[in-house]
């Protein structure tokens, strides 16, 4: 997977008419070492998490190790940091898992409301902006 990813992106430089970037903030979203490979029929037991706390992945031993709301929305927030610097005034696309994205609009959403990020019960409610297998959202 990673050699096709490799491939994808290299192919994606060479005939893209826009500057292209890896960004590994934009990764996806890590649910906790017991979770690794598993169904996506498991989504819903963290998302249904995640609506309870957001700062923490709690103590269900599935999700050790695993990424909080907040601390993907930090992540996401540094990657949009260094976007506004690095394209003023341009358009970015930016690509990703979707748990990752519904997470970066509420990045994005804090930022157009003045504040650096989302607050945990914003955090909490993430799945308001769930996203399509490859939707197209224009934000902002």
């Amino acid at each position: 997977l990673t050699h096709a990813y490799a491939y994808a992106h290299a192919r994606v430089r060479t005939r893209a008419r826009a500057q292209v970037s890896l960004a590994p903030g934009l990764r996806e979203r890590y649910f906790g070492d017991g979770l690794e490979g598993e169904s996506d029929a498991r989504y819903a037991e963290v998302w249904a998490a995640d609506a309870e706390d957001a700062e923490t992945v709690g103590d269900d031993p599935a999700r050790a190790n695993g990424e909080s709301v907040m601390a993907v929305a930090a992540r996401v927030g540094a990657v949009v940091d260094l976007a506004e610097a690095e394209h003023a005034r341009a358009d970015v696309v930016l690509v990703a898992h979707g748990d990752t994205l519904q997470i970066a609009q509420l990045v994005l959403a804090a930022r157009l409301a003045g504040r650096a990020g989302p607050t945990p019960d914003e955090a909490r409610r993430h799945r308001e902006y769930g996203m399509q297998t490859g939707e197209l959202r224009e934000v902002g």
